[in-house]
């Protein structure tokens, strides 16, 4: 009888939470799924009109607009309700994040949490969402057309859908599942990392406002950056790159091409091929670790042929400057 009433106690508990959530869905409201391990979480929300945000399932019942606060939950849920603009509740082992009724949300900042799942279908005013460093299998951004940033580094995804954001200027998907990456719509992109996955090939094209890329430790054969004009930085070391033409890179003042598998052959055309930097900012460029690192197949000695000297010191009259990484991991001009 006794195990019979516990039963019927935790069942009408749940209901009870399950429809509270519903409710607040309904009424516009996040609601927080907070972990068995801790009761506490710190959050900081915002409001349209700096209104404070209503509380419900906490030992407090209001939260001032753009403070941060520490919240101590009294069962598995928080509820915030009110003309929430922008919300902050990184770090704090949420299990579940339910932003659906928040249709005026700008900023959503959930990183380092248990998240499995993030809704954010019909967002359609969010600008900036970062919800790296979860637990996301799968994350559906379509229909966010003003987003600006997306971080979904460090999580479980194996695609990303990016099409039709048109606005997004710096995307972060670094150190996730990734096999392939289509950017060929984000026009407006200035910054792109995708380093630490599994893409084989990249192109760039198209991408003429692209000021930075950082596509490091992937298994890259291939990738294209022609007609990237206003590209600055490129770090693409730690790949499988035979051959990268930089012809036409006109704003480039850092490139990271080591542990590659680029020739004699390749480094001439490099060479032969980077902006002159005459007059301006110094270009660097860091070429090759010593010879004790297994990954690194870049050729090293730069003095194997006449044709491959000329064109190295051609590249340093351009005002480039050479670096490569010694045994001891320090960085020494050439």
């Amino acid at each position: 009888m006794k195990k019979l009433l516990m039963t019927v106690l935790l069942t009408a508990g749940l209901l009870i939470g399950t429809v509270n959530a519903e409710e607040a869905y309904k009424t516009g409201a996040a609601i927080l799924g907070i972990s068995p391990d801790t009761n506490e979480i710190v959050v900081k929300a915002l409001t349209a009109d700096g209104s404070e945000i209503q509380v419900e399932g906490c030992t407090v019942e209001e939260l001032p607009s753009g403070e941060s606060v520490r919240l101590t939950a009294t069962g598995n849920w928080i509820v915030l309700k009110g003309a929430i603009t922008e919300l902050y509740c990184s770090g704090n082992r949420l299990t579940s994040l339910d932003v659906r009724g928040l249709q005026d949300l700008t900023v959503l900042e959930c990183a380092g949490n248990d998240l499995t799942s993030l809704d954010v279908r019909g967002l359609t005013a969010l600008a900036v969402l970062d919800c790296s460093e979860n637990q996301l299998a799968s994350l559906n951004v379509q229909g966010l057309t003003v987003l600006r940033k997306l971080n979904c580094s460090r999580t479980l995804l194996t695609a990303l859908n990016l099409r039709g954001l048109t606005a997004l200027r710096k995307l972060d998907c670094f150190n996730t599942l990734l096999t392939s990456l289509n950017v060929q719509d984000l026009t407006a992109l200035e910054e792109l990392n995708c380093s630490g996955n599994k893409l084989n090939s990249l192109n760039m094209q198209g991408l003429t406002a692209l000021k930075v890329l950082y596509c490091s430790d992937n298994g890259l054969t291939a990738l294209n950056v022609q007609g990237l004009t206003a590209l600055e930085k490129l770090y693409c070391t730690e790949n499988q790159l035979t051959s990268l033409n930089v012809q036409g890179l006109s704003d480039l003042v850092f490139l990271n091409c080591a542990e590659n598998q680029l020739n004699e052959e390749a480094f001439i055309r490099i060479f032969n091929n980077l902006p002159d930097r005459g007059g301006n900012e110094a270009g660097r460029a860091f070429i090759y670790r010593e010879k004790n690192n297994p990954q690194e197949k870049n050729i090293t000695d730069l003095t194997s042929s006449a044709k491959l000297i000329t064109a190295f010191e051609a590249a340093k009259a351009k005002n480039w400057i050479f670096y490569k990484r010694d045994t001891n991991g320090n960085d020494k001009k050439i």
